[in-house]
Order: C-alpha cells, then structure tokens, then sequence
C-alpha cells in the first residue's frame, strides 16, 4: 500500500520531468541546407543576389515544407504574416533570411522544452502556427534524409552501368558524346516525349549537349555525362518535380534522366548476370563462350 501512495506522491514530479524534458536534436544542417537552396533554385526571386531569403523565398519554404511534410497549409504561418515571421528569425534586421539565421533558429525551437513550446504556442496565433512550421520542419526533413539515404543507395551501382551505357553511345569510339549521339541516346530513352506528341524536339539534342558539356569544347566527355546524371538522380523528388515543370523541355530532359537510369540499371544487371555466368564456367574449369557481337546478351551491339 505504501509503494502505492509513493507511486502516486512521484507521478506530479516525472510528469514535470517529462514536460521539461527537451526536444529531441534538430534536422542535420546539410537536409536543411538542401532545403533552402531548393527554395533558392526553383522559386524566381526567393533569394537576392547574396542568396539570402527574401519574404517570396519565405513563403515558398513554408509551402515546400507544407507539401513534403503533409502538414496542412492551412496550420501554419499565412502569407499575410510573413512580414512578423521575418522579424522572428532575421537576427541583423537586414530585411532578409540567411542560411545561419534559419539554422540558429531551427536549432533554438528544437531545444526547447514540450513546456516552453507549449507556453509559446499560447501566447497568440502566430506563435502557435510557428511551433507548427518547426515540427513540419523536421518532419520533412525526416523525410528527406530517409529519401537521400535511399537515393544514395541506389546510385553506388549505377555509375558501372553509366560507363557501360556510355560506351554504347559513343559509336564512333571517340571518349565523346557528339550532338547525333546524344539525339539517339535522347531518342532511345524518352521516346514518348520526344516522338509521339507532334512537336519538332529536333534542337533537344543541342541543347542538351550546352547542358551537358562542362568544359564547353562540344562534346560530352564520359566524365560530364556521368557527373550530370548521378547529380540528377541525387536530386529529391520534389526538387525533380519541381525541374520538370519549368518547361516542355525540362520535362524531356527528366523524362531522359528516368531512362538512363533505367536504361544503366539494365546494362548492370545484365553485366553482373554475364560475369557471374562467367565464373561460374570458371569454377567449372571450362573455357568460357565469347558472346559475338550482335547476339542476345551482348553488351555491344
């Protein structure tokens, strides 16, 4: 009976614990670098020339974040209050939101106790739908990081099949992509959007080679052409999405990227599928049958 009434005299003083217990570490700077300078990239006029936000930059980041998140727009700071929430975070009263200062103030909401928020969300309505731009905050960035986990993943067996796929483009064996290689590599991986709606997309292939090509000599080295489609493919969907809708054209070129990432895909497994069958007539001792070339299985054709 007395290990009751104790029980019952601590409850008060855990329950305490727990509502000043802190909230656990903010999202890792490098999501919430990435998803600022999405907001910087996609969004016209969301930074100044110093890649500071500005108040558009502001609310396309709550919009963003609103959108991955799943957290309605409607609980979290409106338009029309944007002006106060920049006072919130704009530390130096420049009229802008650097990177530092989202940060620092991600991180000082983070640290606060599930009491001190709550107090704060009391206060009046801004404060409340501010607390809820944190929690919407870190569950995007949650889901981001599982994302960017899961995208990296993918990629460490993808530049074997680049390579290979390179190969098969550069017809002429120059250690280049020109301009009517790359309009077969465009034909071969985005045919439907690139065929089947009526248009001319004959300049798709030059424009892609501007893109493509670094060092600007007009060709696309295997370097380039891998450098520009791991960036792609490590981009996050929404990011992807977002490129697409820009224009016919950016929808072609992810419609491409989709299909060299396929297209490699394929290339690798079918390599791993050969060289395993390789090792195996190894293993066995005996010779191992050269595919001719032009023959179902091979690499080159």
């Amino acid at each position: 009976m007395s290990t009751d009434r104790h029980h019952i005299a601590i409850c008060p003083v855990e329950a305490e614990k727990q509502r000043r217990k802190p909230q656990p570490s903010p999202p890792p700077p490098s999501i919430l670098r990435e998803l600022f300078n999405d907001i910087a990239a996609n969004v016209a006029e969301a930074v100044d020339s110093e890649g500071k936000a500005t108040a558009k930059g502001l609310v396309a980041l709550i919009q963003e974040v609103a959108t991955i998140s799943g957290v309605p727009c409607e609980q979290l700071p409106k338009p029309s209050q944007i002006d106060d929430v920049m006072t919130h975070l704009d530390v130096n009263k420049n009229g802008t939101i650097e990177f530092g200062e989202f940060l620092h103030w991600i991180s000082l909401q983070c640290g606060m106790s599930t009491n001190a928020r709550n107090k704060k969300r009391k206060k009046n309505d801004l404060q409340d739908r501010l607390q809820n731009l944190v929690d919407a905050i870190r569950q995007a960035c949650k889901i981001l990081l599982t994302e960017k986990r899961a995208i990296e993943a993918k990629l460490i067996p993808l530049e074997n099949g680049l390579n290979i796929m390179f190969r098969k483009y550069d017809a002429d064996g120059s250690g280049y992509l020109d301009v009517d290689e790359i309009a077969q590599l465009l034909v071969d991986t985005a045919p439907v959007s690139t065929m089947n709606d009526g248009k001319d997309h004959s300049n798709d292939a030059n424009e892609i080679l501007y893109a493509l090509d670094g060092d600007h000599n007009g060709m696309v080295e295997e370097a380039e052409f891998i450098k520009w489609v791991m960036s792609g493919l490590s981009r996050p969907k929404r990011s992807r999405e977002i490129f697409a809708s820009y224009s016919g054209f950016h929808n072609r070129m992810e419609n491409m990227l989709v299909g060299i990432e396929n297209t490699a895909m394929k290339d690798v497994a079918g390599y791993d599928e050969q060289l395993g069958y390789m090792e195996s007539k190894e293993d066995q001792g005996r010779d191992v049958e050269v595919v001719e070339e032009g023959a179902p299985g091979s690499l080159f054709r």
